[in-house]
């Protein structure tokens, strides 16, 4: 926490400064444009197929930090776009009625895939016994929405916005808690790499309702509570390569022969957003 913390002081400072020297030297655009810096924070509410490998294991969270472009249209409709910083926590757990298990290199702390099990080269291999993980995510997130809103009553004005919001996966990050190698002993794993686990993209719709106060002459402070259901799911479900579908999967349910199995669900979220715009 303490580094997503150092991570997002940096580039709220970053942002701030550019949007700034943005504003100062851009006074000709201000009618129709604005740019601004925005935080935020909220609730990953997971929904997960009754199928899935795995199941929700309490509701995640996110903060957040971008920057927004707004672009007026007229008086009281406008777009609005930027780029985020998601970084997003949730976490699942196994099913009681499956043995759930993947392979990982001890000395990489890297979870192999079905086709990368198949190396017979391989050393330091072991087997983990998966009841519980706790996912670490960052997303770039770009948002497109169109915002309509009243005219000013005092200094505050009152709007909502629909849109989507477009999230391209940057890193992901996995604990998990379980037993290796068949072992009565609890074990965890902390920062283990699955790289074929999460779908790389993801897509949300969503409304949201707020208001922004006109603090001086062309600077407004904006504060917005959304709920943005997710339309994808958020997991790599089957191989784009080569006629195994199951080929980057790395979870199996072992009862017998190995059955490669995912987890399949989508990603609601419930945000509060707050902007400072210029």
């Amino acid at each position: 926490m303490k580094k997503y913390v150092i991570i997002t002081g940096k580039v709220l400072a970053a942002l701030i400064f550019s949007t700034t020297i943005y504003a100062q030297n851009n006074t000709s655009t201000a009618s129709k444009y604005k740019m601004g810096v925005i935080v935020g924070t909220g609730l990953n509410i997971g929904k997960v197929d009754n199928t899935s490998a795995m199941q929700n294991n309490g509701v995640g969270t996110n903060l957040s930090i971008g920057m927004v472009v707004q672009k007026s249209i007229n008086q009281n409709l406008s777009f609005n776009t930027g780029i985020e910083f998601d970084f997003d926590r949730f976490s699942y757990q196994s099913r009681e009625k499956d043995n759930l298990f993947y392979k990982y290199l001890e000395k990489d702390l890297k979870i192999l895939s079905k086709e990368e099990s198949k190396d017979p080269n391989l050393a330091g291999v072991k087997k983990f016994k998966l009841e519980d993980r706790n996912i670490n995510t960052t997303y770039l997130t770009i948002p497109m929405l169109l915002t309509g809103k009243t005219t000013l009553i005092g200094k505050n004005s009152y709007f909502a916005r629909i849109g989507l919001r477009h999230s391209f996966l940057l890193k992901q990050e996995f604990n998990d808690n379980g037993r290796i190698n068949d072992s009565n002993e609890k074990s965890a794993l902390e920062g283990i790499l699955s790289e074929n686990e999460l779908s790389l993209y993801k897509l949300n719709l969503g409304i949201s309702l707020g208001t922004e106060w006109n603090v001086f002459d062309n600077s407004y402070l904006v504060f917005e509570l959304g709920y943005y259901a997710g339309l994808m799911n958020i997991h790599q479900d089957k191989s784009l390569y080569g006629d195994d579908k199951q080929r980057d999967m790395s979870l199996f349910n072992d009862l017998g022969t190995p059955e490669y199995i995912t987890v399949k669900g989508t990603q609601n979220q419930l945000l509060l957003k707050v902007t400072f715009l210029f």
